[in-house]
């Protein structure tokens, strides 16, 4: 087929061809409106495989680090962390007790039950959208934290680092 053939095959099909580009261009853009953007933020702590033996008193590596990385992944996603993240945020005006009280009253409607309060479910709420990952290679944590909005994403990534270090 020569290139003037391509050119008259092209121009007969040019409507097909139009149309085709614009619904795939309408139906990306609806895509892109319907799906609700989410932001990643990650903070990575370099956490100590060192431990002194007890019997000789010397300092020496862990035989277990992927085992002992797996508890600190544990230790970084508990609610006590969680709290202690709710705290900093509260101190420095990130967040408002009465904004997630009031998030609190919507989605529970305000009960009052033993083992569940405002701070607690807020906690809880956290620590969904946190995820730590352990890298044994380099004796790390990767501290990741999805939101919404990209500022929040970082700055409760970094919260998580500061209140588990």
């Amino acid at each position: 087929m020569s290139l003037l053939a391509l050119i008259r095959v092209l121009r007969a099909r040019a409507v097909i061809i139009f149309w085709a580009v614009l619904v795939a261009c309408v139906a990306a853009w609806l895509v892109s409106r319907l799906v609700p953007q989410t932001y990643t933020s990650s903070a990575t702590v370099q956490a100590d495989s060192i431990q002194e033996n007890l019997l000789t008193g010397m300092v020496e590596p862990r035989l277990r680090v992927s085992e002992f990385l797996g508890q600190q992944a544990a230790i970084i996603s508990s609610r006590t962390v969680a709290l202690q993240v709710i705290e900093v945020l509260e101190a420095e005006n990130y967040v408002s007790r009465a904004q997630y009280e009031q998030d609190w009253r919507a989605a529970t409607g305000g009960e009052i039950v033993p083992g569940s309060d405002a701070r607690l479910w807020f906690a809880d709420r956290l620590a969904k959208r946190l995820s730590v990952k352990a890298n044994v290679d380099h004796s790390t944590l990767i501290i990741s934290y999805t939101s919404e909005n990209p500022s929040r994403a970082s700055r409760y990534a970094n919260a998580f680092a500061d209140a588990y270090m």
